[in-house]
Parts: structure tokens; sequence; C-alpha cells
């Protein structure tokens, strides 16, 4: 699995580069209203999330998608981009429609 790196600058300050092509890459079909969990792999570190269509995820339980608000920092997170995780993390992800989303990993 590549490495996820953040190139500095002469300032010292991460420049807002693309990361590498990954070379671990999961994609997820997702049926309608139904979460399905998706294990990190060995050696993960960073990951990537896009969609055919809008998908929540959650690191800490089975991602539902919100019937109204939430303000008790316990919300899925939604079309969530580029995170942090660990090797052996469960990632649930749910879709109101049909969808597959693709998960790329890094190092």
């Amino acid at each position: 699995m590549k490495d996820y790196i953040a190139h500095s600058g002469r300032t010292g300050h991460a420049l807002p580069e693309a990361p590498p092509v990954p070379d671990y890459v999961d994609a997820v079909v997702l049926a309608a209203d139904t979460a399905q969990a998706l294990t990190v792999p060995a050696g993960a570190t960073m990951v990537n999330f896009s969609g055919a269509s809008g998908f929540f995820i959650d690191l800490s339980k089975t991602a539902v998608i919100p019937t109204g608000s939430i303000s008790n920092g316990s919300s899925p997170i939604y079309f969530p981009g580029i995170l942090s995780v660990k090797e052996g993390d469960v990632i649930s992800l749910i879709s109101s429609t049909a969808n597959t989303v693709t998960v790329a990993y890094w190092a």
C-alpha cells in the first residue's frame, strides 16, 4: 500500500497537492437505505471516499440517514472525503439510493 505523504514547502507548511494514485481500492455497492460495513485493511492510515451519489459513513456505529437535526456530535458524516483511520476500524456506509462508493487507502 502506498504512503500518503503531505509534502512541505520552503515555509514548512504542507502543500495542497494530490495524494499518489492508491494501489488498494475497494468498491462498495450499496442497496438503498441499507447500511454495509467495511473493515480498514492492514497498514492503512488514510482513506478517501467517492460515490456516484450522496452517502453517509460512521466509524463508531451502524450508519443511519438522519431524519432530523442531530446536534449532540453523533451525526454520521456526509460525503466524508479524506480521513485518518486505523487498520481494523469498521466503517459503516449508507445511502438513500442504490449507490456505488469507492474507498481508496494509503499507508
